[in-house]
């Protein structure tokens, strides 16, 4: 605790003695032995800050009593501890702070030593998404490079030496307009020069010190690497500020993470990830990753797909460079399929009037752009399109618009608007096609399959500055009376409170609930909102040419080649998204007609038809193609087993005449000695190490006897009961049979070579009733067998002493079968429920439509089980 000693009426004539901050001592004052009266009491008015306590001295002054981490001499300064005195680095800390103020110039010093070769020091971006102006500060293959892009692409400045690992360096870095210059520790100056005409950088993100936590991709490829810093920072300055990297320590210190002391061990803070070992040497470690892991902090899974990142029942399919897509049924989209379209079809907006689209401001349209827009209009006036810069209807802008018919784009750069009118008109409830382009001052428009169309803003401004929402079909319906309207508000101060524009709730979109609401706060917001809807169209520039808003549908915007999700489902446009970063709608309905009507789609089998003017294109199912999705397509085919669809096939000569193996079963021996670590295809592939001779065109009653079997499954169920595959020889459990089922949620397999007494099987410890798509392995070989699902460790076991060869007819049965011999557990005689989209016999796909009655079959779609 700190003591502070304070007066409580007047400074006293002689020095206070007041003791050091933290002193155990009281002050010492002059006439001590004078007793404070009720009347003089200091502490009366409870001067002491942060829950500290008073106590009340001779003269009417007072002390106070601070509690920890508060000084000063009413306990009202925080003290802030540093936890480590140079900040250290260990590959994902960082520290964030706030946008740099480099528009014009921009200096920066770094002391720092690093481990690696590699690693980010610093980076300040414009969008979150890396797109367009950036500054980068970073160590790559040992060199120090620096970077930045104004706008018309980045200049890298390289340092001429490499840095020493584990020494400290001084870097310092300057800009001025194009120029850059970057100086390592005493070295010569490097410069470098931005190409084109932009002077200015352009910075709103926040910036980052030592690593950038991020999933967009472009923000590393600006930078040349995604690899944290690992290693120290004694000295950041920036202009003429030094910051120190310490929350609470500096104003531009938003947030710290994973800094720690430069005098740590480097295991200290357990970098390593997924239960990876921390290897420490000096102050360097290394990460001993586990098995499926990888990258310097294990944080790399070797398998993308192994966390299941697709939803409601699509599949993971991994790529490279750690990457994966998911294939999303019918009605769902998204990089997890996490999206839903309304009743599983592409929805094209319609607008009303009043109704509108809003996404943030477009971006890459500084210098050019091209946008594409198919509509259909239901008026010849309104607007389609509106971009503009300031909120008071002032500086740049873009708009579409249809005017009397005509298609109109108008634009300006700063000095003097264009426009741009079709020549033909437009057909009212006809699909139209229009492509508006700007590069610098000039500007193309094109309707349909007509002329070009082409018009140049006034002279000398060449770049586009847009800074407002982008809104199709109208603009939001604002409200300048967001406090006037506040029921704790008396009708004089509504009437005088000072004005501010909101978006319009859902309980004002009608004039009813205007007057409603009027009633009970005394307030006449019927006339307001007749103002209001006139003062709409003063918000946006004047000379857009816009002043009603469009009616009628738009089936896709694009713009600079990527399609808006206009056909999305977003939210609803409310006070609550008034500042949201992505898009929202405001009484949008559905339009529901040609060519995609949702009574009368063209496409069958549950295809998604895509609009394109007044064509369209099918979006078929897993299993179907043609332009109708009328076409079975028996290469991702997934057959639909009800619990009575049982499927035969002839059981062709899946046989080998070549394998030769002593009748000394050494199996035993070689899985004692592997352990799950161990494990790899190797296993199998000791059994089948004279690989298999298949003749397909083989085909008899009585097969052959068979030494080694194998097969796999690939389903999706929520049963827990049900036989995937039987073979036997007659109806008598007691001999030779094979199968394949799902008992209690789990696969097993079983099998007889004539030996066993009693039932028995080999259960997999995976679950599989959970509606996703799995892969089940089965082999066999002598007595020998094994059970995988999704590539997991094998379970294995071994018959009954005797027979090694397995002897059955040539009949297979999937997904349940007539005939089954008394004594098999209850699960075997209920047939499969679910899907099976592919069988592999011995390697080779099993054609499941083979000799079966194509009509009489059911096939699965992706969103069913």
């Amino acid at each position: 605790m700190e003591l502070a000693t304070n007066s409580s009426f007047q400074d006293s004539p002689e020095e206070d003695g007041r003791m050091p901050a933290g002193s155990s001592d009281y002050q010492q004052i002059r006439n001590a032995d004078s007793e404070p009266t009720d009347e003089y009491r200091a502490c009366s008015s409870s001067p002491c800050h942060h829950a500290s306590t008073c106590v009340d001295l001779p003269g009417a002054t007072f002390t106070c009593v601070c509690s920890s981490n508060f000084t000063g001499p009413l306990c009202e300064t925080e003290i802030f501890r540093r936890q480590y005195e140079i900040p250290a680095f260990h590959g994902r800390s960082y520290a964030r702070l706030k946008p740099l103020k480099a528009y014009h110039k921009l200096s920066i010093e770094v002391e720092f030593k690093s481990h690696f070769d590699d690693g980010i020091l610093l980076y300040n971006q414009q969008k979150v998404d890396g797109l367009g102006d950036f500054v980068s500060l970073a160590i790559l293959n040992g060199f120090v490079e620096f970077k930045y892009d104004l706008g018309n692409g980045a200049v890298l400045i390289r340092s001429l030496d490499k840095i020493q690992l584990g020494k400290f360096h001084r870097v310092v870095l300057k800009r001025y307009h194009r120029d850059g210059i970057l100086k390592l520790d005493d070295a010569e100056d490097v410069a470098g020069q931005a190409v084109g005409s932009l002077k200015a950088l352009d910075l709103l993100e926040d910036t980052f010190v030592g690593f950038v936590p991020t999933n967009y991709t472009r923000v590393y490829e600006n930078i040349g690497t995604s690899k944290g810093f690992q290693g120290c920072i004694k000295k950041l300055k920036i202009g003429r500020q030094e910051i120190e990297l310490h929350m609470n320590q500096h104003d531009w210190v938003l947030k710290t993470k994973g800094i720690h002391d430069c005098s740590d061990h480097a295991c200290t803070h357990s970098p390593c990830l997924n239960n990876g070992k921390c290897l420490a040497a000096d102050d360097l470690y290394s990460c001993d990753c586990p098995d499926h892991y990888s990258g310097d902090f294990c944080e790399k899974p070797d398998d993308p797909c192994i966390s299941h990142p697709c939803q409601y029942g699509s599949e993971c399919k991994a790529m490279d460079f750690d990457s994966f897509i998911c294939e999303c049924p019918p009605g769902r989209s998204g990089q997890h399929c996490e999206l839903e379209y309304k009743d599983a079809r592409i929805v094209t907006p319609e607008f009303n009037g009043s109704s509108f689209i809003r996404f943030p401001r477009l971006e890459g349209i500084k210098k050019k752009f091209s946008i594409e827009v198919s509509f259909m209009p239901k008026g010849p006036n309104g607007l389609i399109l509106y971009n503009g810069q300031m909120k008071n209807g002032r500086g740049d802008f873009i708009s579409l618009n249809l005017v009397g018919g005509h298609l109109q784009f108008r634009f300006n750069l700063g000095s003097g608007i264009a426009n741009l009118t079709s020549r033909e008109s437009v057909t009212l409830g006809k699909w139209h096609w229009a492509r508006m382009s700007r590069e610098g001052r000039e500007g193309i428009l094109q309707l349909d399959n007509s002329s070009i169309v082409r018009g140049y803003s006034g002279t000398p401004l060449t770049e586009l500055n847009l800074e407002t929402p982008f809104f199709i079909g109208s603009l939001s319906l604002l409200f300048f009376l967001t406090s006037c309207i506040n029921i704790r508000y008396s009708l004089r101060r509504r009437q005088t409170c000072e004005t501010r524009a909101f978006l319009l709730d859902t309980n004002f979109v009608n004039r009813e609930n205007f007057k409603h609401e009027s009633a009970s706060k005394s307030f006449d917001l019927y006339k307001t909102a007749d103002s209001i809807s006139n003062f709409n169209w003063k918000e946006i520039h004047r000379l857009s040419g816009s002043s009603k808003g469009f009616r009628g549908a738009i089936q896709r915007i694009i713009v600079n080649g990527n399609p808006l999700p206009i056909s999305a489902v977003l939210p609803y446009c409310g006070i609550s998204t008034s500042h949201n970063n992505s898009g929202c709608s405001f009484n949008i309905g559905y339009y529901d007609g040609l060519p995609c009507s949702a009574n009368k789609t063209p496409c069958l089998n549950n295809g998604i038809c895509v609009p394109d003017l007044e064509d369209f294109t099918c979006q078929c199912p897993s299993g179907y193609k043609g332009k109708y999705c009328e076409i079975v397509n028996e290469d991702t085919l997934a057959i639909k087993f009800t619990g009575n669809t049982y499927l035969q096939y002839r059981n062709r000569g899946y046989r080998s005449d070549s394998i030769i193996f002593d009748d000394v079963d050494d199996t035993e021996e070689i899985f004692n000695r592997t352990s799950e670590e161990d494990f790899s295809d190797a296993i199998y592939e000791f059994y089948d190490e004279n690989n298999y001779d298949f003749n397909l065109d083989f085909d008899e009653k009585e097969r052959k006897p068979e030494r080694g079997n194998r097969y796999e499954f690939h389903v999706r169920t929520f049963a827990s009961d049900g036989l995937l595959l039987w073979r036997s020889k007659n109806r008598n459990s007691a001999e030779d049979y094979l199968s394949v089922a799902i008992a209690d949620g789990y696969p097993e397999l079983s099998y007889n070579l004539g030996q066993q007494h009693s039932f028995w099987a080999i259960r997999s410890k995976t679950r599989i009733d959970d509606g996703q798509w799995h892969t089940i392995q089965v082999r066999r070989r002598k007595r020998v067998g094994f059970i995988s699902v999704d590539g997991n460790f094998p379970t294995k076991a071994t018959a009954r002493n005797g027979a090694i060869a397995l002897r059955t007819n040539s009949k297979l049965w999937i997904g349940g079968s007539p005939s089954l011999p008394p004594g098999l557990p209850s699960a075997y005689y209920r047939g499969f429920e679910g899907c099976i989209k592919k069988v592999m016999v011995h390697s080779k796909q099993l054609d499941l439509l083979a000799n079966n009655d194509i009509s009489k079959i059911n096939f699965c779609h992706d969103n069913e089980i």
